[in-house]
């Protein structure tokens, strides 16, 4: 406590007593031996003085308090960093100057970064499902891609509002309320909604869509992006999970040079009759 003397020096002193009655006039032959000693002052003076705050004896104290203790949990206590970053719309999230990519369902939304004993990145969705898991790469600058998190992009899905429109009602038959809202509630640009609506009825059920489309209803908003963060956070998609990317292998830097008559040589092909 700054400006109080008479108290600052109790702060600053946390280990008098142990200075003054263990340490000051001993000597040890190495650190082994000061810990077997440190151990044994502990149990022979420490733990059966008087406390000057409680007034008894450490033990004498702890075995007051000992059944009213929660036990230690039987596994170690792991703590995890866990980092939230948003998806760019390639499918990629940064992280210490690399990406790494996401499945690509979850591009443009928020995602948790978990690393793992410094060799490791798991990437999971907002409720908790894991999504990627990737070797954390040793330089910076890079782009770690598993292939699998682009599979199924589909593109043939349709561009115009009139053909989006058919395709929903082919789809969607029984949910005309909903699309006429959203047509209304974006009358300007509906085709983006449409598009990804679209294609997020290519990985998930069709009753998690629905129910998707009852709470949009509910809460009326028809946009593309809650009908994506009502399903990924009820339904899982149907994809499979992806599984962990192996891990980087360094690519050598080779030192080519071409010789440039073979440059020359084109030419002289393409040439009409060989002309320079």
């Amino acid at each position: 406590m700054p400006a109080r003397p008479r108290t600052k020096g109790k702060i600053e002193r946390p280990f008098f007593y142990l200075e003054e009655h263990f340490i000051k006039g001993n000597s040890w032959r190495d650190f082994p031996h000061f810990c077997d000693e440190l151990a044994r002052f502990t149990v022979e003076v420490l733990d059966v003085r008087e406390h000057h705050t409680t007034h008894q004896a450490p033990l004498a104290r702890f075995a007051e308090e000992a059944p009213h203790l929660v036990p230690l949990p039987a596994a170690r206590y792991v703590g995890l960093q866990e980092l939230t970053r948003k998806v760019s719309w390639d499918c990629l999230v940064p992280y210490q100057g690399s990406r790494y990519s996401v499945p690509y369902l979850y591009a443009g939304t928020r995602v948790w970064l978990r690393p793992a004993q410094g060799a490791r990145l798991e990437i999971l969705a907002p409720n908790g499902s894991l999504l990627a898991a990737h070797a954390l790469s040793r330089t910076k600058g890079a782009t770690v891609i598993d292939p699998t998190h682009y599979e199924g992009l589909r593109k043939d899905t349709p561009r115009t509002k009139v053909v989006l429109v058919e395709r929903f009602q082919a789809v969607f038959p029984d949910q005309q309320p909903f699309l006429d809202r959203l047509l209304a509630q974006y009358a300007i640009n509906p085709v983006r909604h449409l598009r990804g609506i679209l294609e997020l009825a290519h990985h998930y059920p069709p009753s998690a869509m629905i129910a998707a489309f009852q709470a949009a209803r509910e809460y009326s908003t028809y946009s593309v992006n809650f009908i994506r963060g009502v399903l990924q956070q009820q339904t899982p998609p149907l994809a499979t999970a992806p599984t962990p990317t192996g891990v980087l292998a360094d690519v050598p830097r080779l030192a080519i040079k071409r010789d440039l008559r073979a440059y020359q040589r084109l030419l002289d092909a393409v040439a009409p009759g060989g002309a320079r």
